[in-house]
């Protein structure tokens, strides 16, 4: 095993190999607009073996994982199983999902994923808000059903209004927008 240091004209890299042949070699470094061929210098996570980046931080602040040209912030891209996992060791919290936040850095909404008390069965939660209990907005139960204003929705698609308010529960519109039918939380 190994560490070498490897700069050229074009690039730097910091070199890790596991065997003395060289076989199953990372290089970290930065690769220069002119040896990738785009406009742009990027960090790289380059596999040797396999002859391929595997990861690029480009100039930007972009993230690429399976892309040398992340277009966003963070893009993955795979031929196969291109998923996000994520995951918790704590059981029974809602501690697992993803959070939005607003241009202040406060809560602006979350979608979380809790399991029932044995940790099986979960439910996803859509949250609108700083998350705490009025700002669930929806659910999408194990058996999957959905509950729009309902936590424990009892059919495949549960609506469930304030008591009292004006505001439709289910409206179907033209696509000029035009009202064509409503359902109003007293049932009329």
């Amino acid at each position: 095993r190994w560490i070498e240091l490897d700069k050229s004209a074009t690039s730097t890299y910091l070199g890790i190999t596991n065997s003395v042949s060289g076989s199953n070699k990372w290089f970290v470094g930065l690769r220069e607009a002119s040896q990738t061929g785009t406009a742009a210098n990027r960090y790289s996570f380059y596999n040797f073996t396999n002859a391929a980046e595997q990861m690029v931080i480009q100039e930007n602040g972009n993230v690429g994982i399976g892309t040398t040209t992340p277009s966003s912030l963070f893009h993955m891209q795979g031929t196969s199983h291109a998923y996000l996992t994520i995951g918790s060791s704590a059981a029974n919290t809602f501690d697992r999902g993803l959070r939005f936040l607003n241009q202040a850095g406060a809560n602006a909404g979350f979608i979380t994923l809790v399991p029932n008390t044995i940790g099986t069965d979960a439910t996803m939660n859509f949250y609108v808000g700083s998350g705490s209990g009025s700002d669930l907005k929806m659910v999408i139960n194990n058996n999957g059903n959905v509950g729009v204003g309902s936590t424990s929705p009892g059919s495949m698609l549960a609506v469930k209004g304030i008591s009292g308010a004006t505001t439709p529960l289910f409206t179907v519109a033209s696509s000029t927008d035009a009202t064509l039918f409503t359902i109003l939380s007293s049932g009329n």
